[in-house]
């Protein structure tokens, strides 16, 4: 008697992996990539992201259309800031949330830094105090349940020209993606 094999699961067809190839290839940046894959596979998942919870594992789903559009908003907002060539500081948990801002930040030409979120120690807040002051940030880009701390944190450190957005929020009230404008990038 055969034994029996375990079932597979198929995270993309062969057609995918060729059509991803063929685009990779004609793309000349990350960001030409990802507009690409968004344009031929706009209803694909580009990430699929699992959590626990108390209730089980939930699982969160990113379409590259959804990719893409929440990178445009988020591009625009940086755009409007002049953001082209400043870093970004991104303090977020892990989440889809963090992909699309990371993104966001390579559509609008500005240097994403992902950092830790500042825990209940004051000393990790010095931490990243340094680092936005180091980098020269130009923004910090997060969540809404972490907004309101944030922004007390970078007023309390004297960083009130660093301003700073929930990615999370309601669509509506930044960032417009037909607004977004792709970025030219130089030799150097």
């Amino acid at each position: 008697m055969p034994a029996s094999r375990p079932p597979t699961v198929a995270v993309h067809s062969l057609p995918t992996i060729e059509v991803t190839k063929a685009m990779a290839a004609r793309a000349g940046t990350f960001t030409e990539l990802v507009l690409e894959h968004a344009a031929e596979l706009a209803s694909t998942d580009a990430f699929i992201f699992q959590r626990d919870t108390s209730a089980g594992a939930e699982t969160d789903r990113l379409t590259y259309a959804e990719l893409d559009l929440n990178a445009k908003r988020i591009a625009s907002w940086l755009q409007a800031r002049s953001a082209f060539g400043r870093q970004v500081l991104l303090l977020y948990p892990s989440s889809l949330e963090f992909i699309s801002a990371f993104l966001g930040c390579q559509y609008a030409g500005a240097v994403a830094v992902p950092a830790p979120l500042p825990g209940e120690q004051g000393h990790h807040f010095q931490r990243v105090t340094g680092i936005v002051r180091d980098a020269e940030v130009k923004a910090v880009l997060t969540i809404s349940a972490n907004e309101p701390e944030i922004r007390a944190w970078l007023a309390a450190e004297g960083l009130d020209q660093v301003e700073c957005l929930a990615t999370d929020a309601d669509p509506a009230s930044y960032g417009d993606p037909s607004a977004w404008v792709e970025p030219v990038f130089g030799p150097e």
